[in-house]
């Protein structure tokens, strides 16, 4: 699993709404990094899910 894209969104995330003032901002960034890490989530849990049913379809 790829799981460390995962860890650099967030790590990116932190970085990017530690230092941001603006509230307005600092939410969209948090919605922002929301929707990409939940899309990323997605793919990984689509792609293990995909490999269990190609194995137990092709044995």
């Amino acid at each position: 699993m790829d799981y460390y894209y995962i860890l650099l969104l967030v790590i990116a995330a932190f970085l990017s709404i530690k230092g941001e003032k603006k509230t307005n901002r600092k939410k969209l960034f948090i919605w922002i990094y929301i929707v990409l890490i939940g899309v990323a989530l997605m793919y990984n849990f689509g792609e293990s899910i995909g490999q269990m049913i190609y194995k137990i379809t092709s044995t």
